[in-house]
């Protein structure tokens, strides 16, 4: 028989608050069984993968209404607003997806040319005793006591 969760396992193992959790099932974003012993909310192992599913949608910045037409085809109920919403979103994906490739050539790009034996602004050379180059220090005239 399979391990159904409570909804503080969901939450613990999810990252979500246990309200999150309920919110979501108020919502139909998922399905739980009730406890044959009480009225307590149990849910299958499933809806964990499902709450990652709903997070990376937020993510992506989808309404929980686009969600919950995504949810309906996973769930083999496919809708012509669900495949307008997949075009729309498939499409930012793949922009920030570009975007991202971008600025991880030009991080390599510093990190290649970023080598051991430059100086670093915090341990280069006149860093320790010396600030002049700091806005700061070095253009102050220490007075001391008159002789």
């Amino acid at each position: 028989m399979t391990h159904l969760l409570t909804v503080a396992e969901v939450a613990a193992r999810s990252g979500l608050s246990a309200s999150a959790v309920r919110y979501y099932h108020r919502l139909g974003l998922l399905t739980a069984r009730n406890d044959t012993r009480g009225s307590h909310r149990r849910f299958d192992e499933s809806v964990l993968d499902r709450l990652r599913f709903i997070r990376s949608a937020q993510r992506l910045g989808l309404s929980l209404t686009e969600i919950t037409e995504l949810l309906s085809v996973r769930d083999g109920r496919p809708s012509p607003v669900a495949g307008n919403l997949l075009r729309r979103h498939l499409g930012r994906l793949d922009a920030e997806m570009a975007r991202l490739r971008e600025l991880q050539r030009e991080m390599a790009t510093l990190l290649r040319h970023h080598t051991a034996d430059s100086p670093s602004p915090l341990t280069g050379a006149g860093r320790a005793g010396n600030r002049a180059g700091h806005p700061d220090h070095g253009t102050h005239t220490q007075v001391t006591g008159s002789t």
